[in-house]
């Protein structure tokens, strides 16, 4: 039996990440926080980076958080930011 290994190789495509940019998580990464993400890159610099979790919402609603938001319609939360 052939069984082709490469299937579960993960390749890069050479772009490098910058403000703006989506990163997805490697498929098998067991991470509870990144483990399957998909993050909206807000910044990346020497000094670190910094995106948001997009894809993962939560049971909440920025209502729920800030009392003041009460006159607006349910804004879902996400793990991530808004």
């Amino acid at each position: 039996m052939n069984i082709n290994s490469d299937i579960f190789k993960i390749e890069s495509n050479n772009v490098l990440p910058s403000r703006g940019k989506i990163l997805i998580s490697e498929p098998f990464l067991r991470d509870t926080t990144f483990g399957r993400s998909v993050i909206l890159l807000i910044d990346h610099t020497e000094e670190g980076s910094m995106g948001l979790i997009i894809n993962k919402r939560l049971p909440l609603f920025t209502n729920d958080i800030i009392k003041e938001f009460q006159y607006l319609d349910d804004i879902p939360l996400y793990k991530g930011g808004l």
